[in-house]
């Protein structure tokens, strides 16, 4: 069945246009107008204890299921401090309210990851913290809140943990957990810069760490530990970022690890509890040069309409950010040069980033926050900054490239100034309609500063549609696993869904097509995570659609 949620809109509306260069960016910075005040904290920094340098993440998340994102923002001051996690709930007029006191998520700590997913199958999705020497679980209490269950869950982390996501990896129905360890950290190791002063640690000198599978039992929201018996524990890594998705066409989730100055892995699934690591034999593991990176942010999605998910990675501002292009099916070349992503007005060190279709012509784009790891001279920042003073030879400037079409793009930093004109130490990176009104807006986590909200600015009158993939024998849960693909006239878009990606970040769970010109769709074809597909109808667009398995024509 498919239901129209809402059509287009902006409840929130958006702050008056400030200057002329204004009109031509895709991005308002409309983070007084939202009530948020956020600034994180890492604690002091004057130790250069590592995992305050790797920042903390964001999360979207609807968990009260009123059809408006909420945002779940993470401290990274460490345990015993004060300073928490904070719950945002979204109203009707745009505006978001501070819920965190009594919603059981304001913890302390030093919190990097979060993920979001429906762990018991009851509609309402719950969530996973990631964290230096901490990983915990939180079930939503039907939108009143949420009660950690880490423990009755057997979900036993101890280490560092960076990136998390959900996915059923057997395809039963569940959702399972796998979590990207960092390295074996040893506070006691202090490091230098080649000036000779003290700095913040890089993952060489220390052992990589192993990550994590957890499946869930379907029991309780009882966990088992199965990275020994999948396989992923023979194949460590300094993981940061992590992407589950079909990446060889056989429709089981995989799981793609960045991994810090080591080759990525990428774990294909077996169809029968196990992985194999097959990431330099399908082109993932080093770049075009064979050299391996500081790989840390993930982006994916088709950039050319092939069919097929693509990979980006963000990289040290002394290398260069990777494209990986994938085909034929299950292989892929890094195509970086050739796409044009080489051709940047500046360069940073990349973390969070994503793929989306920013301006609704149809092609997804491609943006990334940016922040050094070792203080430069380079990186001044200036005029009245709300960045704490010892984080600003750190702060560099956020970077937006716009797809051409055939994905081709275009570095358009500079017309987007709300987005990349201030410096920033930009680690967490989300995005999703938060005001449903088809243009999507992004979340930004930076290290010591004020959380920024950017919404989508009236540049562009491109239209869109925005679907949700629900299974009404879980709940209505989201489908995560789930493969969309909309038919207008002669051209196809297909998407993925899986909430988890870019740096530490969970984004809208809804999948959002633009449609340039089109004002309508003609077919929406889902293959569900089991493997089963439907048909349904075509909308008009500018609609959020919901819909349901098991109420299409099953072929």
């Amino acid at each position: 069945m498919l239901f129209i949620e809402t059509g287009c809109g902006n409840q929130s509306g958006e702050p008056p246009v400030k200057t002329n260069q204004i009109l031509e960016a895709l991005f308002i910075d409309n983070t007084v107008k939202t009530n948020i005040e956020f600034h994180h904290q890492a604690g002091n920094p004057h130790d250069y204890f590592m995992p305050r340098d790797m920042g903390s993440g964001v999360g979207l998340i609807d968990y009260n299921l009123d059809g408006l994102l909420d945002i779940y923002l993470l401290q990274n001051a460490g345990p015993d401090s004060g300073i928490k996690n904070q719950l945002y709930r979204q109203n009707h007029d745009g505006t978001f309210e501070n819920v965190s006191n009594q919603s059981g998520l304001d913890i302390d700590g030093h919190n990097m990851g979060v993920a979001v997913g429906d762990i018991s199958n009851d509609g309402y999705p719950d969530i996973l913290v990631t964290g230096y020497q901490s990983t915990r679980l939180f079930l939503n209490q039907q939108g009143k809140g949420f009660v950690e269950v880490t423990q009755v869950s057997n979900i036993n982390n101890p280490g560092w943990a960076t990136s998390a996501s959900f996915l059923d990896f057997d395809r039963d129905g569940w959702l399972d957990i796998v979590i990207a360890n960092y390295v074996e950290y040893a506070p006691t190791e202090l490091c230098h810069g080649s000036d000779g002063k003290p700095e913040f640690c890089g993952p060489d000198g220390f052992p990589s760490a192993t990550s994590k599978l957890y499946r869930n039992t379907g029991k309780d929201a009882v966990f088992e530990d199965v990275s020994i018996d999948s396989g992923l524990a023979m194949h460590p890594g300094p993981g940061l970022g992590v992407v589950c998705l079909d990446f060889d066409g056989d429709h089981w989730p995989d799981i793609f690890f960045a991994d810090d100055a080591k080759p990525n892995r990428l774990f294909i699934n077996q169809q029968n509890g196990k992985y194999k690591e097959e990431a330099l034999k399908r082109g993932l593991a080093l770049d075009a040069m064979g050299q391996t990176k500081a790989n840390m942010g993930v982006a994916v999605g088709d950039i050319d309409n092939n069919g097929m998910v693509d990979i980006f990675v963000t990289h040290l501002a002394t290398e260069r950010h990777n494209l990986w292009h994938q085909e034929p099916s299950g292989f892929f070349t890094d195509r970086t040069a050739s796409f044009g992503l080489n051709q940047s007005v500046w360069r940073g060190t990349g973390f969070g980033a994503v793929m989306a279709d920013f301006d609704n012509d149809t092609d997804l784009d491609i943006a990334f926050v940016n922040g050094d790891i070792r203080a430069s001279s380079e990186n001044p920042v200036t005029g009245q900054s709300k960045m704490d003073p010892f984080w600003m030879n750190y702060a560099q400037r956020n970077q937006l490239f716009s797809n051409k079409g055939e994905g081709q793009f275009n570095d358009i930093s500079n017309q987007n100034p709300d987005f990349c004109e201030e410096p920033n130490v930009g680690r967490g990176l989300a995005v999703g309609d938060l005001n449903n009104d088809g243009k999507l807006d992004m979340v930004i986590s930076s290290i010591d500063a004020p959380t920024k909200i950017l919404y989508g600015s009236n540049r562009e009158k491109n239209n869109w549609i925005i679907i949700s993939a629900t299974d009404p024998q879980k709940g209505n849960r989201f489908d995560i696993g789930a493969e969309v693909t909309v038919t207008a006239g002669n051209k196809r878009w297909k998407k993925w869904l899986n909430p988890g990606g870019s740096y530490l970040s969970s984004n809208d769970p809804r999948l959002h097509f633009g449609l340039d010109d089109l004002t309508k769709v003609d077919a929406i074809e889902v293959r569900w995570a089991n493997g089963s597909k439907e048909q349904f109808p075509g909308r008009n667009s500018g609609s959020i659609l919901k819909i349901e398995k098991g109420t299409g024509l099953s072929h």
